[in-house]
Parts: C-alpha cells; sequence; structure tokens
C-alpha cells in the first residue's frame, strides 16, 4: 500500500499542470500520477476546488510583498 501526504497530492497536482495545463488536470490522472485509485485523493482533500486552492497556496508561498520605495510602476514590474 503506497503512502501518500496531502503535500505529495499537492505536489503532483504541480507537475501535471505544468506538463499538461490546468484544462487536462483531473482527480483521475492525478491519483494516477500518483499510483493511487482516484478515490484515496478525497482523504487529503474533500473536492477538486480544495486541491486547487492548496496548489494555489503553494504556488504564491515563495512570493514576498514588493520592496517598499520607488516608483510604484517599477515596484510592481519587480514584484512581477
Amino acid at each position: 500500500m503506497v503512502q501518500v501526504r496531502r503535500g505529495d497530492v499537492v505536489a503532483g497536482g504541480l507537475e501535471l499542470l505544468d506538463a499538461d495545463g490546468l484544462e487536462a488536470l483531473t482527480t483521475r490522472k492525478l491519483a494516477a500520477h500518483l499510483g493511487l485509485q482516484a478515490g484515496s485523493l478525497y482523504w487529503h482533500f474533500p473536492s477538486k476546488q480544495a486541491l486547487l486552492e492548496a496548489m494555489a497556496d503553494e504556488l504564491i508561498a515563495g512570493v514576498g510583498a514588493p520592496s517598499a520605495g520607488g516608483a510604484w510602476d517599477q515596484t510592481m514590474a519587480e514584484f512581477a
């Protein structure tokens, strides 16, 4: 039996998102990618929407606040 953590599911989802795009990301495809049955993903996430929210949180986790000072347009360009 394969034991998968919540973070593993998110990471696998991000891998598939990067490879195939959002439209192609399904819970069945993700489960197969992780070597699981589709229903086992619901142990960690009650819905695909909850999974997508966790993936979005992971994507923005490393983004810091823009530096203060300087022209607003330059600050926004650096932030982007």
